[in-house]
């Protein structure tokens, strides 16, 4: 989701649906690199309908610094880390408002 200014991308992106957990853990690093990492942020929300889970993850890009031979080499990357993560176990949901 780009912000409403032409190739501007927002800062902050929510993403929940009913994907396994590995799958929404994929898209969050695609909104940093789709963005060029001008996204931030990324929350998603990830409902288990057999364990009747809520998991809520916070994740935010982090610069590491790579050395090579010399410190001229060096460089900079950027890859998602997970901040916070929390899930709420036997969350009551029907199956009507899941469908």
């Amino acid at each position: 989701m780009k912000h409403a200014r032409k190739g501007a991308w927002l800062t902050l992106v929510e993403v929940g649906d009913f994907e396994p957990l590995g799958e929404l853990q994929n898209d969050t690093r695609w909104w940093f690199s789709a963005s060029n990492h001008l996204v931030k942020t990324v929350l998603f929300a990830n409902f288990e309908r057999t364990r009747r889970t809520i998991t809520l993850e916070k994740w935010e890009k982090e610069s590491q610094v790579r050395l090579g031979a010399t410190t001229a080499r060096q460089a900079t990357l950027l890859k998602p880390v997970l901040r916070q993560s929390n899930t709420m176990v036997h969350w009551f949901f029907s199956s009507s408002e899941i469908q």
